[in-house]
């Protein structure tokens, strides 16, 4: 049995992206490709789990050139998200499902070997609780929140952000866990992120990140609280930054120390913004891009 260094799971998905000039642009997306091209950028041996309707098998030709290895499953639909940025710094975010993925089912995900299961999803449903528990038998288990958090009106589609409620039966099958600033006040109930850090991992998650703007936080599993910031003065690459942070920084820490590992994936995060769609880079300009903002590197 092949051994991946990470297993990423999600659904591929069509994004249409509009900012407050109606600069319109679709896009190949969704959390697991944006994980996709991080691992290949930084040459891990991944495995890639998606699933996709087959008359969008066309999507899949660019996964094929960069990925490791690729297990995908065609279904009667592609997941597809309309994403508008009213404000000229993009943050704000007002999200609608136009489709939404199927979800991850146990028999859906290959038996192979890996040290790390990341579930890289984008809306509630994406995957059951059953699931992520059978698969923390297997390997460590990343999550970011949003596949948890983010709840798809049924009628408009219109993505709403809503507490969790099995979020204490989750967390303690979680190695790493990964939440924007919004997700995770819901979550705990305080604006405070260290609090909001400390009340995430008292739940049972080994370690959190927490990302608000170009700033990421990370309360690693000693306890030790860090932050760094992004750096980019161009933000066409505002969709898909959290899930190119979160990746780069789990990537890190399977044989890695927090710090570096955090500087890391603000650097990288730093190319994201500057890069429409998925990212893919090189480990040099990485490293140059931490050197020329004198972030720390072990």
């Amino acid at each position: 049995m092949t051994k991946h260094e990470i297993v990423i799971i999600g659904n591929i998905a069509m994004e249409q992206n509009t900012d407050c000039y109606d600069n319109y642009v679709v896009i190949e997306g969704g959390a697991c490709l944006y994980a996709s091209y991080v691992a290949a950028s930084l040459q891990k041996d991944y495995a890639l789990v998606t699933k996709l309707s087959k008359h969008d098998e066309k999507m899949l030709k660019k996964v094929w050139g960069i990925s490791g290895c690729l297990y995908s499953k065609f279904n009667g639909r592609t997941a597809a998200f309309e994403n508008n940025m009213p404000n000229s710094d993009r943050e704000a975010v007002e999200k609608v499902c136009l489709q939404k993925g199927a979800p991850f089912q146990i028999d859906n995900i290959p038996e192979v070997d890996t040290f790390l299961y990341y579930f890289a999803g984008d809306v509630y449903g994406d995957f059951p609780l059953d699931t992520i528990k059978y698969y923390a038998t297997k390997g460590m288990i990343a999550v970011d929140m949003q596949a948890f958090m983010n709840h798809v009106d049924p009628t408009s589609g219109r993505i709403t952000i809503k507490d969790y409620k099995h979020k204490k039966e989750l967390l303690p099958y979680c190695d790493f866990v990964k939440a924007n600033g919004f997700e995770a006040e819901i979550l705990t109930g305080t604006t405070d992120i260290r609090e909001a850090c400390d009340i995430i991992k008292s739940w049972g998650a080994n370690e959190v990140m927490i990302t608000k703007g170009n700033e990421v936080y990370v309360l690693d599993e000693e306890d030790n609280f860090y932050k760094e910031n992004l750096y980019s003065k161009v933000r066409a690459g505002r969709i898909g930054r959290g899930t190119t942070i979160f990746t780069t920084y789990i990537l890190g820490r399977l044989f890695g120390g927090t710090q570096n590992s955090l500087s890391y994936a603000a650097a990288m995060g730093s190319i994201k913004l500057g890069t429409l769609g998925p990212v893919i880079t090189s480990i040099p300009d990485v490293i140059r891009q931490m050197e020329l903002y004198h972030l720390y590197e072990d």
